[in-house]
């Protein structure tokens, strides 16, 4: 495990510093999570190091927050998980399922607004095909946290004064079916090496008689099943068909 600090240095301008840190490799039950890295503007970690359960990776953030009280403003957080993952022999990954949660606060005087909200976008790039190299830019579609409470096309957007309340929860998840995937690009095959890149943000506004506060306590798991291939409808076609062409030879 090693941690990094890319300074970025700008001429007559302050000295800015973003936070990289590599967790390592793990060896999961069915699979290995390859080089899984957090990275963002700020100077330490946001989601912190994961641990592992049979097929899943889990964090528990301490410090992943987002707030605003009164005459603050807004407040952006923004972090970053990337991970390679690679089917152990004879398996491969069929769908990816990442559930998360937390609780915000919105309160203040009469007639004050405030904001707070959450949002993830998940995006996959398929590697390896049945341990094959796959097509190039063979990605799909951002998926997008979908979070069952709050306003907003995917939820998670709450409001003063509707939403008012002290430490409300809120929880989300996405799931990314990569067998659906291939069968849509009509590409035989599973996969068995692909790139997942998480992006977590959360934002707090308050105007001078509110307060916003919102946070990300956990993250329940990336659960990636496998299974053993299977021979794909071709391959068993031609395997029945065979014994008739001997029958045909025979009788020839």
């Amino acid at each position: 495990m090693a941690l990094s600090l890319v300074v970025l240095l700008a001429l007559s301008s302050p000295v800015s510093a973003a936070f990289l840190q590599n967790y390592g490799t793990h060896n999961a039950t069915d699979l290995m999570y390859q080089n899984v890295t957090e990275s963002n503007g700020g100077a330490s970690a946001l989601f912190g190091a994961p641990s592992y359960s049979g097929n899943s990776i889990m964090f528990n953030p301490q410090n992943f927050l987002a707030q605003a009280i009164p005459g603050n403003g807004f407040e952006i957080v923004d972090s970053t998980i990337e991970t390679i993952l690679m089917a152990n022999p004879g398996k491969v990954l069929n769908n990816i399922q990442i559930e998360e949660g937390g609780d915000y606060t919105l309160g203040g005087g009469p007639g004050g607004y405030a904001s707070a909200a959450v949002g993830a976008s998940f995006r996959v790039t398929i590697l390896e095909i049945d341990n094959n190299p796959a097509p190039p830019l063979l990605s799909i579609a951002a998926q997008n946290l979908q979070v069952t409470s709050g306003a907003g096309p995917n939820g998670g957007e709450y409001y003063r004064p509707g939403d008012d309340g002290v430490a409300v929860d809120w929880d989300g998840s996405v799931f990314i079916d990569l067998d659906a995937f291939l069968a849509s690009k009509s590409i035989l095959g599973n996969v068995t090496k692909a790139r997942l890149i998480w992006d977590n943000t959360l934002t707090a506004f308050a105007d001078s008689i509110s307060g916003a506060f919102i946070k990300k306590k956990d993250v329940n798991g990336v659960v990636v099943t496998t299974n053993i291939p299977e021979p794909t409808t071709c391959l068993l076609a031609l395997m029945g068909l065979a014994p008739l062409g001997l029958l045909r030879r025979r009788r020839a």
